[in-house]
């Protein structure tokens, strides 16, 4: 299963925002224990609380998963346990405070496609760091996936980056209108060409809503649904598991 995830606090805030008001039902679960049914019945500004069954079970500190669905899609969190107590009214129930999450994310339940180079046509991509836009490079698309993208660069300039870097990546189309830009987290690279370049592999961040993501997807397949392709033989087809580029 693939996933993206909301790195901007706003996006998470919203998230829980709806859920709390709905009162969601959620799967949690600590460890390898197995997952009990709950309800997130508050937001708070440090955390959320859920109504949960065995609450008296549950260790402080300790990491807890929950997984729910809405409307839009299916979510997880992971987050640390601050207090659990049981019910004054049923033992059989009571409350779990939890800390912000450590992270959210959304899973990708759609078949992917992916774009290869033979589809596209000599893309520039403008990479620059999120946290010190000031440190940036040039590379060449090379493929796009519903999880996200890879690309090609010199080798000296990013031979020293490491998995888990976060960089916004930006490029246009030809005839398309304005640019596209995409958060991204670094999953992989290896060196190619005699090791004068390297191809690194991007996952997707959510940013501040996972449909703007989709939408910009959309415009990429769209374009290369209408035009020839740039090799022989290419061809758009789904591709599973789309978290690697």
């Amino acid at each position: 299963m693939a996933y993206q995830t909301l790195i901007r606090r706003a996006a998470q805030a919203d998230l829980l925002r709806r859920a709390c008001a709905l009162r969601v039902l959620v799967r949690a679960a600590v460890a390898d224990a197995s997952p009990w049914s709950a309800r997130i019945v508050s937001l708070r500004p440090d955390g959320l609380t859920l109504a949960a069954e065995p609450a008296g079970a549950v260790a402080q500190a300790a990491s807890m998963e929950v997984r729910f669905a809405l409307e839009d899609g299916a979510y997880r969190l992971s987050a640390r346990v601050r207090h659990a107590a049981p019910s004054a009214v049923c033992e059989a129930r009571g409350t779990i405070e939890l800390c912000w999450p450590l992270r959210i994310e959304r899973e990708l339940r759609r078949v992917a496609v992916r774009i290869g180079a033979a589809e596209l046509p000599t893309i520039v991509v403008r990479m620059s760091e999120i946290k010190d836009p000031q440190r940036r490079f040039l590379a060449c698309l090379c493929d796009v996936s519903r999880g996200g993208l890879g690309v090609i660069a010199p080798s000296h300039q990013v031979e020293t980056l490491r998995a888990g870097a976060m960089y916004c990546a930006m490029f246009e189309l030809p005839d398309e209108p304005g640019p596209f830009e995409f958060p991204l987290r670094l999953v992989h690279g290896r060196p190619v060409e005699g090791a004068l370049k390297h191809r690194l592999g991007w996952a997707f961040l959510a940013g501040d809503g996972p449909g703007v993501i989709d939408r910009q997807i959309e415009r990429v397949v769209a374009f290369v649904g209408g035009r020839p392709a740039h090799g022989a033989g290419a061809r758009r087809a789904p591709h599973k598991g789309g978290e690697r580029a």
